[in-house]
């Protein structure tokens, strides 16, 4: 079992790595944050989930509700 956390750790490193390098490589050919956010939230609906984990912290009874309707 200790293997096996041990790749997913490195999976997850990598992915945060590659993520960072991503970031630089858009910040330095002129990109800003709010245009990267944008693209990224489009793509994954970030908002959406950053406001599911705020209401079911609210009311953790609903989170069945929740779920189904963000996702």
């Amino acid at each position: 079992m200790r293997k096996g956390w041990s790749f997913v750790m490195i999976i997850v490193v990598v992915f945060v790595i590659l993520g960072a390098v991503c970031m630089g490589v858009g910040l330095l050919t002129g990109a800003d944050f709010k245009r990267i956010f944008e693209v990224v939230d489009h793509e994954y609906a970030v908002t959406d989930m950053i406001t599911a984990i705020r209401m079911i912290i609210q009311n953790p009874e609903s989170i069945q509700t929740i779920l189904q309707n963000v996702l």
